[in-house]
């Protein structure tokens, strides 16, 4: 088809776009609306140039959406590369207070319904992104972690080829071990040779390795040589909390009872943030296989620890990358420097496999995070932290931390201000920032969250995570509701109806695994390794990896559909549709324009959605709405310019938070703040005046992306971006291009229909918008 063509039929449908402002389209089951909202949306304060502005933001997947995909480059931050990113280096050690992320998680707990809100909070520290050796320190240690007072060494020289090593020094003891399940768990340096303990024998202080780890070579090596231990810390806890291990403040890595590094241990920050996770490492090598080396250097890391719901130590980080770092990973060959710096998220680890743990699922959230552009003091390295310094979860003691303020008062002082003598360039006289507007001039820079939603293959609404009866559908039952609640769970079991052999008799555990119904991702087929696990290697037991780790998912989007390999209708393949859009932001630094206004009525293409926020400022891409049952509604009666609170026919569906169309003239997006009977409030409040039977509707979708490749405007790049992969289908394995008659190269994000296939439809909607100002370019 010409570009002719496509323009002329573009135009067509999106007229038709605009008149149905949000009609829902034909879009798969599952809705997904990832969203900044009230009352920080994505901010910097402050916008002056030059300055060092911290970051606010608010961010929410709620309820009806489903959530994002846990794993690597399922949720990542874009930041503006105008504004520039400290590097580790420039803010020195590891422990400096940067800033908190507060939310609301809503979990599932103990095989009931998906409706309990978690309040967790993660007070963040800068953490390590060095993964050097460092000697052996074993206690009382001499105060500098990277020198050694009692060192490891060789007994006796190895040769290139030999597989086994003997120790010596150390105090005689063996600081480093192997996992209780036998997996390996420490990694070693001796002079340029990298090695994997993979085995320990305590009795003949004797090591058996894997040689030339991490794409280093194999060589000989002289007795007395020492043996150093590389900076990273491997998940070593119990099997149910696999990461308490990071969290604690002992120097214990490995979590075998005997101290590595002693001048880590009580300097009051958690192991996990002086160390780098092996996880975090191998997610960031492209082909997560830490034999032959190969991994992205991160750029900055913070790290904060929560005991969540009374049960799970849980650890949240931002790995901050380069601008362009992504496009060598696979499926984010996309994510060029045009998008700025990305921060990858890391709830947990996402290459582990599942925790049989009292909480069942985890469906949906919202969050609110300060990142500071001055580091603070963490006040909890100081000689008498406060009580909030610590916590206790699992039987384990947890490192936290507390914000100290600038100048601090705490020696060691992380502010900004007092340890910049001590960084190294290029930061400032003044300050060690974390981030810094150095632009002389002004200009509008923007921020995105892009976000991937988990899969839902029997297209019923629920995406497989949370569907116990993954591959049946019924969508008459509600994941969200108590199980006897439910509507389709007659003995409130926790498995619906649908797929249930006996909904007349409870039996929590359908397949006798030791796994509940609702966290099973095979709740009829027994799925559990020996001894009641999840399984260690990728799609195994619970263990789902449907594609293997550093392969690229032939339909982009994440790699396991959360359907257990037991009882998967196609265990190589991942299952089920999936959605990928994106959040943005547009600040001014500097004076204002109308390119970053978000007041009520500033919306350039009249698409609902204020010019601040909107991912298209001048191209007509409204969000989708939901357009019968719950979540819609009429007024029944007037409402009238600055009203906050509207009465309606039905408040059935309506969610706190998030983001509503009021129609008979269309409002830009209100976020709902409360619902009554009959009644809805909203902020912010109406700018125009509505009649009697104007229609409300809550948001089932957020904007599609138009700009594909970030450079500001619509135009025949993204065109083509599409048209290349034209006729592409996510979701089925069984048409995806590789092996099959079908075209490869679908992406979540093409998809500006939500419908699981590039076609017509999504190259019209950017074709129709030729041209077209998307940003950050100024207005």
């Amino acid at each position: 088809m010409t570009a002719k063509l496509l323009l002329a039929v573009g135009l067509v449908l999106t007229t038709a776009l605009a008149l149905a402002w949000g009609s829902g389209g034909p879009v798969q089951a599952t809705t997904f609306n990832p969203f900044f909202g009230p009352p920080d949306f994505y901010r910097l304060d402050f916008t002056a140039t030059p300055g060092y502005p911290d970051i606010h933001a608010q961010f929410n997947i709620l309820p009806p959406s489903a959530n994002a995909s846990p794993h690597f480059g399922g949720l990542i931050t874009f930041g503006d590369s105008a504004i520039y990113v400290a590097d580790s280096a420039g803010i020195p050690g590891t422990g400096a207070y940067v800033g908190r992320l507060q939310s609301t998680a809503t979990l599932g707990l103990a095989n009931e319904g998906c409706n309990s809100e978690v309040p967790a909070t993660f007070e963040l520290v800068e953490a390590s992104t060095d993964m050097t050796a460092q000697p052996i320190d074993t206690p009382p240690g001499d105060g500098n972690p990277a020198t050694s007072n009692d060192p490891l060494l060789l007994s006796a020289a190895v040769t290139a080829g030999q597989s086994t090593l003997i120790y010596t020094g150390a105090s005689g003891s063996d600081p480093m071990g192997v996992r209780a399940d036998g997996l390996p768990i420490n990694e070693i340096r001796i002079d340029s040779e990298q090695m994997l303990i993979t085995g320990v024998n305590t009795v003949t202080n004797t090591y058996t390795v894997t040689r030339g780890w991490n794409g280093t070579i194999p060589a000989a090596h002289v007795a007395s040589a020492e043996i150093s231990r590389l900076n990273v810390i491997f998940p070593a806890g119990p099997s149910d909390n696999l990461l308490a291990n990071l969290a604690e403040d002992d120097g214990d890595m490995d979590n075998n009872g005997v101290v590595e590094n002693a001048d880590l241990g009580g300097n009051q920050v958690a192991d996990g943030a002086d160390s780098v996770p092996s996880f975090v490492r191998d997610s960031l090598d492209p082909n997560v296989n830490a034999d032959d080396g190969g991994y992205v250097q991160a750029r900055a890391r913070y790290q904060g620890v929560a005991f969540v719901a009374n049960s799970l130590i849980v650890m949240l980080q931002f790995v901050v990358m380069d601008p362009g770092a992504l496009t060598v990973f696979p499926n984010l060959q996309w994510a060029s420097p045009a998008w700025g710096y990305p921060s990858v998220t890391f709830l947990q680890d996402p290459l582990a496999p599942p925790s049989n743990s009292a909480i069942s699922d985890f469906c949906n959230f919202s969050s609110n995070t300060l990142l500071l552009g001055i580091p603070h003091d963490n006040a909890c390295t100081g000689a008498l932290p406060p009580p909030s310094c610590t916590g206790a979860g699992a039987n384990f003691t947890l490192r936290l931390a507390a914000d100290g303020g600038c100048p601090g008062a705490t020696t060691q002082n992380e502010c900004g201000t007092a340890c910049a003598p001590n960084c190294a360039p290029p930061c400032d006289p003044g300050a060690c920032y974390r981030q810094k507007n150095a632009l002389g001039a002004p200009r509008n820079v923007r921020f995105y969250q892009y976000a991937v939603s988990q899969r839902d293959y029997d297209n019923d609404g629920i995406e497989n995570g949370l569907d116990p009866c993954a591959a049946t559908p019924n969508p008459g039952w509600d994941p969200r509701a108590n199980n006897t609640l439910s509507g389709q769970d007659g003995d409130g079991d926790g498995l619906p109806a649908a797929c249930d052999p006996n909904d007349a008799a409870f039996n929590n555990d359908q397949d006798g695994d030791g796994w509940q119904n609702r966290i099973d991702n095979c709740p009829t087929v027994a799925n559990a390794s020996p001894g009641g696990g999840g399984g260690t290697s990728p799609n195994t037991f619970q263990y789902d990896r449907d594609v293997p780790p550093g392969q690229n998912v032939p339909d982009g989007g994440p790699p396991s559909d959360d359907i257990g390999p037991a009882c998967d209708p196609d265990p190589n393949g991942a299952n089920g549709h999936y959605h990928a859009t994106y959040a943005a932001q547009t600040i001014c630094l500097g004076p204002p324009t109308p390119a970053c206004d978000s007041s009520p009525t500033a919306d350039a293409d009249s698409d609902g959605v204020v010019n601040a926020n909107d991912t298209c400022r001048d191209g007509n891409n409204p969000p989708f709405a939901f357009i019968a049952g719950p979540g819609t509604s009429v007024l029944t009666a007037p409402a009238h310019s600055g009203d906050s609170t509207i009465i309606t026919g039905s408040t059935s569906g309506f969610t706190m938070g998030q983001p509503i169309i009021i129609s008979s003239p269309n409002e830009t997006l209100r976020y709902i703040t409360a619902t009554g009977p009959g009644t809805i409030t909203f902020t912010p409040p109406l700018s125009y005046d509505h009649p009697a039977g104007a229609t409300v509707r809550m948001v089932s979708f957020a904007q599609s992306a138009r700009d594909m490749n970030n450079d500001g405007f619509v135009d025949i790049s993204d065109v083509s971006l599409l048209s290349g992969v034209f006729g592409s289908q996510g979701g089925n394995p069984s048409n995806d291009g590789v092996g099959d008659s079908g075209v490869p190269g679908y992406q979540g994000r093409y998809d500006t229909n939500y419908d699981s296939f590039v076609d017509i439809t999504d190259v019209s909607s950017l074709s129709g918008m030729f041209g077209a100002v998307c940003g950050p370019t100024t207005f």
